[in-house]
């Protein structure tokens, strides 16, 4: 499109780029606005205002039964069209081919045969929303058709298997850690969190959702009737021929009842510390550190931080046939072939501590303790690591700095503390660009005198079909390593000389920044992430 738009320029005597102008070749050719939104994506706003329609947000917009019926997810994919919302004698669209007359009318002939007398008018939207309506547009379609026939008597069980898989299904699909059901107060909502963050990807009917739950607690070995107490399971489930594990917790709320669905993605031997992307110095820390005979090595982080992905790749790169690993989880999420896993179990009175206590007697070389919870806990893994054991944890932290103080706030002993960590891994995970439609961009020269080089920068990506027109796939971890060395440890209680030794310390911000100038992530989500 763009040599025709510059043929279009040339003979009619435009000397520069206008959206204005793009508009009227649009109009009278009649070709994509979506390409051209994809074509001129640094002109995509100016585009949209050019055009002289109204832009619609579609952040917190659901489709509703009657306009999924009304143009289905097919027809809405092929025209680039879909029903936007239904008011009293109009009917708004969202369209990313306003000027394709013969799609307009052919909509407008199919609404009418329902809704005579209605007028339309049409809205644009971003390339991002658009598609990710249209995602949302045909999960919630699918969960009509089946909820539709959970009414037949002969079809009910069935019906309510075929939803409650294909709910996961489509969780797994979009690559979802968690899978959210909350009831409202007139309806239940169904989301995801994908990618760290959290998106509405249905609404369902109040009762249909309680058969839902009481599905997921039958797979979970939970009680249907208990509804005012939480409420914790697990199960293993086949879909599309793999096995994937699933934690389920259920908890009583204003309107009925949350269950959050953690997925958990069976590994095919991928962890390792390579496939991590370490940088080189904090490679070399970390495997001269977990080589330590005795001690402590600490993974901090917020929740869903990849902690534990990280830990695991540590024990696989240690694991060896002449040492004992043994591990206490919570729970167990994948297995180490040569570790003895131990799920711990609080309701019947075996918590982290109480397993710490019992695997010291089976003689163990190299101990992982899922989490440091308490006072107890953190005690018995310093004495632990004092006594010849390499000790593996997680705790919750925002870095490595922060996680001094809070041992000591949790009651550590200065002594134990000095004499058995080892290192500090603080992480976060970011999302990565699409390789597929990434390019550099020119940002202020404010941020790129401060953080670049100038033969290197920074990388946007606006979407695509490999992408789904998000400009994300997957995440990655950036990271950054405390190695407690002998100077280190003779000012670790000294906060101001240890802020003044750290001035020059490689922070996450620092990792963060520096795969941004790779093109592995954006300068915007290390900032969205960190937040410095």
């Amino acid at each position: 499109m763009k040599q025709k738009f510059q043929a279009f320029m040339q003979k009619n005597h435009i000397p520069e780029f206008c959206p204005h102008h793009l508009i009227e070749y649009l109009q009278t050719t009649q070709e994509s606005f979506e390409q051209a939104l994809k074509e001129f994506s640094e002109y995509a706003q100016d585009i949209i205002r050019a055009s002289g329609l109204k832009y619609a947000c579609l952040d917190e917009w659901m489709s509703d039964e009657k306009s999924c019926m009304l143009i289905h997810y097919d027809l809405a994919l092929k025209l680039k069209t879909f029903i936007y919302t239904i008011e009293t004698q109009k009917i708004n669209l969202i369209t990313l081919e306003p000027y394709h007359i013969e799609n307009i009318n052919l909509l407008e002939e199919l609404i009418k045969q329902k809704y005579p007398t209605y007028s339309f008018e049409f809205y644009l939207t971003s390339l991002k929303s658009f598609y990710a309506a249209l995602d949302n547009l045909k999960t919630q379609e699918h969960i009509y058709h089946i909820s539709a026939q959970i009414q037949d008597p002969i079809k009910y069980e069935a019906s309510i298997t075929h939803l409650y898989h294909y709910i996961l299904e489509n969780a797994i699909t979009q690559k979802a850690s968690d899978l959210h059901l909350e009831s409202k107060a007139t309806y239940a909502s169904l989301r995801i969190r994908q990618d760290g963050k959290i998106k509405e990807i249905s609404r369902i009917k109040t009762d249909i959702f309680e058969l839902l739950c009481n599905k997921i607690k039958l797979e979970s070995k939970l009680d249907i009737s208990e509804k005012r107490l939480p409420q914790d399971g697990r199960y293993t489930l086949s879909i599309n021929h793999k096995e994937y594990d699933f934690r389920i917790s259920c908890v009583p709320i204003y309107y009925g009842e949350s269950i959050v669905i953690r997925i958990l993605y069976k590994q095919n031997n991928s962890l390792s510390l390579k496939n991590l992307n370490l940088t080189p110095d904090n490679l070399c820390i970390i495997q001269k550190s977990i080589q330590a005979p005795h001690g402590i090595i600490l993974v901090t982080g917020p929740t869903g931080s990849g902690k534990s992905t990280t830990l695991y790749a540590l024990l696989e790169t240690i694991q060896s046939r002449d040492k004992k690993l043994i591990t206490i989880e919570d729970p167990i999420e994948y297995q180490i072939n040569l570790a003895a896993q131990v799920q711990i179990n609080p309701d019947y009175g075996f918590g982290f501590s109480d397993a710490l206590r019992a695997i010291l007697r089976q003689d163990p070389d190299i101990i992982m303790v899922g989490e440091i919870r308490d006072q107890e806990t953190l005690q018995l893994a310093m004495q632990a690591s004092l006594t010849g054991h390499l000790v593996f944890s997680t705790i919750h932290t925002n870095d490595c700095k922060s996680t001094i103080e809070r041992l000591l706030d949790m009651g550590a002993q200065p002594y134990l503390l000095n004499s058995s960590l080892i290192a500090i891994i603080s992480q976060r995970l970011v999302r990565k660009l699409c390789p597929h439609c990434k390019k550099p961009h020119t940002h202020t020269p404010k941020i790129t005198s401060k953080f670049l080089s100038s033969s290197s920068a920074f990388f946007i990506s606006n979407g695509c079909e490999k992408c789904n027109m998000q400009g994300f796939l997957g995440r990655e971890a950036i990271v950054e390593v405390l190695e407690i060395t002998p100077e280190i440890k003779n000012i670790l209680l000294d906060k101001p000389k240890l802020q003044e030794y750290l001035k020059d310390f490689k922070t996450l911000f620092d990792d963060g920044i520096h795969k941004a100038s790779q093109g592995i992530t954006s300068y915007e989500e290390i900032c969205r992430v960190i937040r410095e």
